[in-house]
């Protein structure tokens, strides 16, 4: 047992070592997209299909199921800092999106709320396509 111990140590230290060379903890979906963390000082806990993050003094839950993997890397993702879809940037596309991009185009809130998020297909208008959209990604997933 305490053979078994002292390897799970020395993995762990060597991970964090290495940790210590990468300036961000990506969440990626698939080509550049997901989710990015300064990784100077990163927390990571598993609850359940979760990674609970925090970096920054944020804590963010990330639902595993949506992401392909997680890396250290030095490169920041792309302008796809959020999946794409995902208005509220929670890590999820749901009718929560959905909900917002309809109260956008009723009038009753604006893009500048979502930080670019809004644009889901990027004709630089929130309208029923963007709307279309995001209910595609539910019912497809991509």
């Amino acid at each position: 047992m305490k053979k078994y111990i002292a390897i799970l140590i020395v993995a762990l230290c060597t991970i964090a070592v290495q940790a210590q060379d990468y300036k961000y903890l990506n969440f990626v979906v698939n080509e550049g997209v997901g989710r990015s963390f300064d990784a100077s000082a990163v927390s990571v806990v598993y609850r359940g299909n979760d990674a609970i993050v925090t970096a920054s003094g944020e804590t963010t839950a990330i639902p595993l199921d949506s992401y392909s993997y997680m890396e250290f890397s030095n490169t920041l993702l792309g302008s796809g800092s959020a999946i794409r879809g995902d208005v509220n940037g929670d890590g999820r596309v749901d009718i929560v999106d959905v909900n917002i991009l309809i109260n956008i185009v009723l009038g009753n809130d604006t893009p500048d709320n979502y930080d670019g998020r809004a644009l889901v297909t990027d004709d630089d208008k929130v309208d029923i396509v963007d709307i279309n959209a995001v209910i595609n990604i539910l019912l497809t997933g991509h």
